[in-house]
């Protein structure tokens, strides 16, 4: 059994003059990615989302990965927004969290820019288990 344990990082929510009104703590993960033998990307922090059936990227990052977007299995996603977006899944990306090393895929989009979402597919089945302890505001991931 091997535990990596990451803490909550908080971000300031602000109002429309743009003051600080709140905080609030998302449990990030800083990964590094690899795509075929080509170079590392990362640190990466990306979002594990236990509400999100895949993982989901911005296109912006296949160049540096050398991926040619289209090239991917193309597919039509649907998020908690309701809106449509177009994806295209790549295999065989290689995701390194402190030194624990997977294979999966990745759906990349252009019409999605936020933080990276790792899924329940292609990242939590990945894992023994994975704990949000939003008191201790850690996450910590079992393989």
């Amino acid at each position: 059994m091997s535990l990596k344990k990451f803490y909550y990082t908080r971000f300031p929510i602000v109002n429309s003059k743009g003051h600080k009104i709140a905080e609030i703590a998302r449990p990030l993960v800083e990964i590094i990615l690899n795509y075929k033998h080509g170079s590392m990307v990362g640190p990466i922090n990306a979002l594990p989302d236990s509400g999100a059936d895949y993982n989901l990227f911005s296109s912006s990052i296949c160049p540096t990965l050398g991926i040619s977007l289209r090239k991917g299995k193309k597919f039509s996603v649907v998020g908690i927004s309701g809106e449509e977006i177009i994806t295209y899944r790549h295999y065989g990306i290689s995701i390194f969290i402190e030194g624990y090393k997977f294979e999966t895929f990745i759906d990349f989009s252009d019409h999605y820019q936020d933080t990276p979402i790792l899924g329940q597919q292609g990242f939590f089945d990945k894992f023994k288990s994975i704990k949000f302890s939003r008191v201790k505001e850690e996450i910590i991931l079992e393989h």
